[in-house]
Order: C-alpha cells, then structure tokens, then sequence
C-alpha cells in the first residue's frame, strides 16, 4: 500500500448581499435546474443520448442542477447551545455534462466537483461561501481551463441571484 500527499491552496469566495436569507435561497434556487429523483434516474439512461436528454431537459437553460439541499439550521436548532442558529444551507449543485469534460482529463476532480454553495444568514443581509473551484485542484491536475470556465459560470450564477446587491471577498486558505 501507499500513501501519496499533495498540499494546495484554496480560495474561499464570500459574497455578501443586503437580500434576506428568504430573498437569496429563492433566487438561487429560480437559476437552478430541479428536478426531484433525477440523480437516481440517471445511471439507468439506456445510452448517451437519453442521459445527454434527461439533463438538458431538467437544465433548460441553466448551467447547474440541483442535487442536494440541507438546511443546517433546522438540525442546530434542536441543540440547546445552538437554538438561535442563523439560517443556513448548503447546496450541492453541478451539471454532469460539464463534469464530464472534466473528469475526462483527470477523475479526482471529482473531489471538487460538484459545487457545494452555502448561503447563510448575516447581520443584514445573506452570504454566499463558497470554494472557487479552480483553486481546489492540486498542481498536477492538467484541467485547469475547464475548471476556470466552471469558476465563471459559477461567478454568473452568482451575479444573476444578487443583481447589484453584493460585496465580495477572496480569502485563501493554506
């Protein structure tokens, strides 16, 4: 057996919106495409074009797709520690189509991908956290452009849900 490591930086994006929590999940989830069961549906696509189908068909014209939601505060809630946790959920939201592409030149990007995006409720507004993927992939990982072209279409997710209500900031972590 052996073990490889391979250390990398990320950089973690904060945007801040005056919108509420209510305000926030609603839009983001408007530029989501949904589609209850889908993921279960997918690995039983007869070929490529069903499964190319069953996608564009629930992404209409969005990038990304909904798979997981998890509001976090509704759990923290039934601690008593945590009882006035602030509203919070994470979203985990991809477009295996685009994956694809990626996971072509090198599977571990799967360990970036899909997205997972947190909207969490601050003093006056909403944030929304999360990883910029690019920078989640360690040196040797050759699909760079493709994750950069994902880090944009991210960013214009993002942009669409705030329409000029934001602030943002890049932190990155060692």
């Amino acid at each position: 057996m052996s073990r490889e490591l391979e250390s990398y930086s990320a950089t973690l994006v904060t945007h801040r919106t005056k919108l509420s929590f209510a305000e926030a999940t609603s839009r983001l989830e408007k530029h989501l495409g949904v589609s209850p069961g889908l993921v279960s549906r997918l690995p039983k696509a007869a070929n490529e074009d069903e499964f190319t189908s069953m996608i564009e068909s629930t992404t209409l014209d969005k990038d990304f797709l909904l798979f997981t939601k998890v509001r976090h505060h509704d759990w923290m809630r039934l601690f008593s520690d945590t009882r006035t946790a602030p509203n919070t959920a994470l979203y985990t939201i991809g477009n295996p189509l685009i994956a694809r592409k990626i996971f072509q030149q090198d599977v571990r990007a799967a360990c970036a991908v899909p997205i997972r995006l947190l909207l969490t409720e601050g003093q006056g507004g909403t944030d929304l956290v999360y990883h910029l993927p690019s920078s989640l992939l360690p040196q040797s990982i050759h699909s760079r452009s493709l994750f950069k072209e994902l880090d944009a279409k991210l960013e214009s997710l993002i942009l669409k849900v705030l329409q000029n209500n934001t602030s943002c900031q890049y932190k990155t972590k060692l």
